[in-house]
C-alpha cells in the first residue's frame, strides 16, 4: 500500500511543480500589476513558496490517488466457486430457506468497498465448510424487495439461517472467526 501512495505522491508532486512553474518561455504568465509611474508591467515572480505549496498539494492529491488505486484492487478479488450468487427470490427460497444445512448470506452492493474486501474471507469460509454449510451472496440493489424484507439498509449485512429462520445478523464487515462461529454455533 505504501508503495502505491509513494509513487502517486512523487508523480503528483512533480506534476504540481510543473503546473506552478508554468511553461517557461512558451506561455507567459499574466502580469501581476502595473508599475506605479512608468505604466510598464511588472514581470510576475515565481515565488518559492508558491512552487512548494503547489508541489505539496500535488503530493497530497497524488498520495490519495495512489491509495485509491491500491484500494481499487479489492474490486477484483476472485470469489470461491462454492459461493452461490442469488439471482431471484425463488432461488433464495430454494437455496436459503429450504436448506437443511446452515446458510451464511451476505447482502452486498457493487459499489460497497467493504463488501468487496470481504470476498476473500467469505471465499475461505465457503471452501472450508464445503458440504457442511452453504454460503450465498445477494446483490441488494438487484433484489431490493428481498433486502427490504430483511431490513438491509447498510452494507455488507450478514445473516446466518438455520431451517429457514434467521438466527444471527451482523451489520458491517466482520472477522472470519466471528462468521465461522455463528455458522457452526448451536
Amino acid at each position: 500500500m505504501l508503495l502505491y501512495i509513494f509513487i502517486g505522491a512523487i508523480i503528483g508532486g512533480f506534476g504540481g511543480f510543473l503546473i506552478a512553474y508554468g511553461r517557461r518561455g512558451k506561455t507567459p504568465l499574466p502580469p501581476t500589476s502595473q508599475g506605479p509611474e512608468s505604466g510598464e508591467q511588472k514581470k510576475p515572480r515565481r515565488r518559492l513558496s508558491n512552487l512548494l505549496g503547489t508541489a505539496l498539494m500535488g503530493v497530497a492529491v497524488g498520495g490519495f490517488v495512489g491509495y485509491m488505486v491500491y484500494d481499487f484492487r479489492g474490486f477484483v478479488y476472485k470469489r470461491s466457486e462454492q459461493i452461490i450468487e442469488i439471482k431471484n427470490e425463488k432461488q433464495f427460497e430454494d437455496v436459503v430457506l429450504n436448506s437443511d444445512k446452515p446458510v451464511l448470506v451476505e447482502f452486498y452492493t457493487q459499489w460497497c468497498t467493504y463488501c468487496h474486501q470481504m470476498i476473500p474471507t467469505i471465499s475461505e469460509i465457503a471452501d472450508e465448510y464445503k458440504g457442511r454449510a452453504v454460503v450465498v451472496m445477494v446483490d441488494a440493489e438487484a433484489l431490493r424487495p428481498l433486502a427490504e424484507k430483511y431490513e438491509v439498509r447498510a452494507y455488507p449485512v450478514f445473516f446466518v439461517f438455520r431451517k429457514g429462520e434467521v438466527v444471527v445478523r451482523f451489520d458491517g464487515a466482520q472477522d472470519k472467526q466471528v462468521l465461522m462461529n455463528a455458522l457452526i454455533g448451536p
